[in-house]
């Protein structure tokens, strides 16, 4: 695991050059925790694990699980539910279902969210159980794609004030 402080900042130059964070996260292939500053003592027992429940990130969920446990935490299941690819809750379930008979090691019930866009419904969802940090899997977007549409996990890292723990989608397994 790669552990890197974030203030989290994000500007015009990072955003076309990439911080040394972002570089990290869009290219590691094991899981990359980034902790914010803060006043108060680090806890790391629940963790919101997002996820979309699609075929090629079972084997980076099944690891990110095993990580977060590693670690002391829980994982707390999240989907986020967004209007540009809505389902209705019964259809979440069932693929969550399916996903998980093939990827998960332990029982999760699946906590369903709505929002505008998915870094918008985990940050409120963080919030609203009062979460002490977030997990998801990244797709590594190129710096090019990174351009024009940063992605999920560089959005949380700098607008969550929370840890954040990632591993690309095409992580290795070990």
């Amino acid at each position: 695991m790669v552990i890197m402080g974030s203030h989290g900042k994000y500007g015009f130059k990072s955003h076309v050059l990439g911080s040394n964070t972002y570089t990290v996260l869009r290219k590691s292939e094991i899981p990359v925790f980034i902790i914010k500053p803060g006043d108060k003592a680090f806890s790391f027992k629940k963790v919101i694990l997002a996820t979309d429940f699609k075929e090629d990130s079972g084997k980076a969920f099944q690891l990110l699980g095993d990580t977060i446990r590693l670690m002391g935490g829980e994982p707390e299941l999240l989907y986020v539910n967004t209007p540009a690819d809505f389902l209705e809750d019964e259809q979440i379930r069932e693929i969550g279902a399916d996903f998980l008979d093939k990827y998960a090691y332990y029982p999760h019930e699946i906590h369903i969210y709505s929002a505008y866009n998915v870094e918008r419904g985990i940050i409120q969802y963080a919030r609203s159980v009062d979460a002490d940090a977030v997990a998801l899997i990244t797709h590594g977007k190129t710096d090019l794609q990174q351009l024009f549409s940063p992605s999920v996990t560089e959005n949380l890292v700098t607008y969550l004030d929370k840890p954040v723990i990632s591993l690309n989608v095409t992580a290795k397994e070990h």
